[in-house]
């Protein structure tokens, strides 16, 4: 587990083993909200997103990924435009766009609500 701090909130990163045991214990049938306790992570969330990934894109879509990525406002819009078209979650429209995990949704939740 690696935290990391971008632009004033705490992002913690699971190792590709951590991730991948969450979601081997999802799909036996444990709920999120119990493997969040059980492995130490703060939110379900995080195991459904990463449950989404791998039923996706499979064992790749758990892969460590590196938020090295500069969007510009063209892109974020259209991100805005697909969530709004979809009615989907920012979780739901990472999956969509393959973005990494919820960093850049979230960047684009911060250029949404300036």
């Amino acid at each position: 587990m690696k935290n990391s701090n971008y632009g004033g909130f705490t992002m913690t990163k699971f190792s590709f083993e951590v991730k991948l045991k969450a979601v081997q214990m999802y799909l036996a049938g444990i709920g999120s909200p119990t493997i969040a306790r059980r492995l130490g992570i703060k939110g379900k969330i995080s195991v459904q997103t990463w449950v989404a990934r791998y039923r996706k894109y499979g064992i790749q879509g758990l892969e460590i990924r590196s938020p090295k990525f500069d969007y510009d406002g063209d892109f974020k819009l259209k991100v805005l435009n697909w969530k709004k078209q979809h009615k989907a979650s920012y979780p739901q429209t990472a999956l969509h766009l393959t973005l990494n995990e919820l960093l850049e949704v979230l960047i684009v939740q911060v250029f949404e609500q300036n």
